[in-house]
């Protein structure tokens, strides 16, 4: 009964993948790959969830002032809006924006200080992003926000410079910007690097590469926001550990799994 069960659901789960029919967003000179449609969502808030306990439920580490008058902060990127309602919650006195390709889904309620919009962070200044949520559209294209959060951009990026000195632009004075992304390398327990030579990941950077998208660029960060004008930069690491003994490795296997179940639609892409 178990192994039919079990084969039953495979049956099951693969009619579902050749069935699903993925929704993209409409904007032609973004990068972004991945799709829109329900299935991706739930994915995302899988991941959130994972990347949450890996970073040991600590998400946010810009030690941002609200204390002034009129704080606002941008999630860019937001997907479902997840990190955002966090940010929502830590900072209730400030106006907390999330900017996304598509339309945020209505997954959760929306809190009061929350606002949702849809445009390209890249190509459009933000009096043009168009809120979708209700409310006004922004007034001004600068020094409009306190604090810039982003994560997971790697599949959407192809000039983290020029975008890095836009997120400067769109800081206040002494406003902060947290990135946080992958460095998409292997190393053994020793901390020495062993994927230098694997010819599959290889060929999968090259190709990444060509589409304009570094799978190292958390390791470039730091360097970037210091051309771009940012003092005071600081990076945290986290390993996603794959080895049997190590206590989080269970939790590093789910968002690794988050992370294959986009493969098929980065793989379609490519």
């Amino acid at each position: 009964m178990a192994m039919t069960s079990s084969n039953d659901q495979e049956a099951t789960n693969s009619i579902d993948d050749r069935q699903r029919q993925p929704t993209y967003h409409h904007y032609e000179n973004a990068q972004y790959a991945l799709p829109n449609d329900s299935a991706e969502h739930q994915r995302l808030d899988r991941q959130a969830e994972h990347l949450s306990a890996m970073m040991h439920g600590k998400i946010l580490y810009a030690p941002v002032n609200v204390a002034g008058k009129d704080v606002r902060i941008l999630d860019v990127g937001c997907g479902t809006g997840v990190v955002t309602d966090l940010i929502s919650s830590s900072y209730p006195e400030a106006e907390c924006i999330g900017l996304d390709l598509s339309q945020v889904p209505a997954s959760r309620v929306l809190r009061a200080n929350t606002r949702f919009f849809k445009g390209d962070f890249c190509s459009e200044q933000p009096s043009l992003w168009t809120p979708t949520t209700g409310g006004r559209h922004l007034s001004q294209s600068s020094e409009l926000f306190d604090y810039i959060f982003l994560r997971l951009l790697v599949c959407g990026m192809i000039n983290w410079p020029e975008f890095i000195k836009k997120e400067f632009s769109l800081l206040k004075s002494g406003g902060w910007a947290e990135i946080q992304d992958l460095n998409f390398v292997w190393y053994d327990g020793h901390e020495n690097v062993i994927s230098q030579n694997w010819k599959w990941h290889n060929k999968h950077e090259e190709i990444c590469k060509q589409k304009g998208m570094d799978l190292k660029c958390g390791s470039k960060v730091k360097d970037w926001m210091n051309d771009a004008g940012f003092v005071d930069v600081q990076t945290f690491e986290y390993s996603c550990p794959s080895v049997h003994k190590h206590k989080r490795r269970r939790r590093c296997e789910q968002w690794q799994i988050t992370l294959r179940e986009s493969c098929p639609m980065l793989c379609t892409i490519c």
